[in-house]
Formats: C-alpha cells, structure tokens, sequence
C-alpha cells in the first residue's frame, strides 16, 4: 500500500515507508518550523486521504523546494522531494486542492 499523490505528471505513487524514509531525511534539513509545515502529509499515522488547501500546499511546496536544495539531502532522495514541491506548487496556483490518497 502507499500514497498516490496528484498534480504531478507521472502520478506519484509511493509506498508509505518511501514516504516515511523521506520525511526522516527532511526533517534532518529543514527548521522546525518548515518542517511543522509538512508535518501533516509526511508524518500521516494512515493511509486515509490526506486533503491540502492551496494555500497550504504554496507553503509545502517551499519547505519541499528547500529541503530537496539543501546540500545534506541524500541524492537518492533530492528527486521525490523536487517532485513533491513541483506537485504541491502545480496545485497552488491552480487553487485546487492538493489530494494524497
């Protein structure tokens, strides 16, 4: 099982551990209060579906763009996180909102 997340061209599908690996990497280089932004989607306790306000998703999008930027990320995990903030920001300016499901 894991997360299909939209506004992203492929779809992004990840298993919840994939998820769960990254989020341990971005909060490792993010502050607290970036991180406290993404905390709703990476650190979700299930696979019930997660719906962001475009407003919050605009938000994400910087945290996510920062975090796959930072030159700590683990390259392995740099393009999940690009794809994820390309993702959340396509959803924002489109003032749609951003579903993981």
């Amino acid at each position: 099982m894991g997360w299909t997340i939209s506004h992203s061209t492929p779809r992004i599908i990840r298993p919840y551990g994939a998820i769960d690996e990254l989020a341990q990497h971005v909060a490792h280089v993010l502050p607290a209060r970036d991180w406290k932004k993404l905390a709703p989607c990476l650190q979700a306790s299930s696979g019930d579906p997660i719906h962001i306000r475009p407003r919050d998703a605009a938000r994400m999008a910087t945290a996510l763009r920062t975090a796959a930027q930072h030159p700590l990320m683990p390259r392995q995990w740099v393009d999940l996180a690009d794809r994820l903030a390309t993702a959340a920001h396509t959803a924002a300016t489109r003032g749609e909102t951003w579903i993981w499901s």
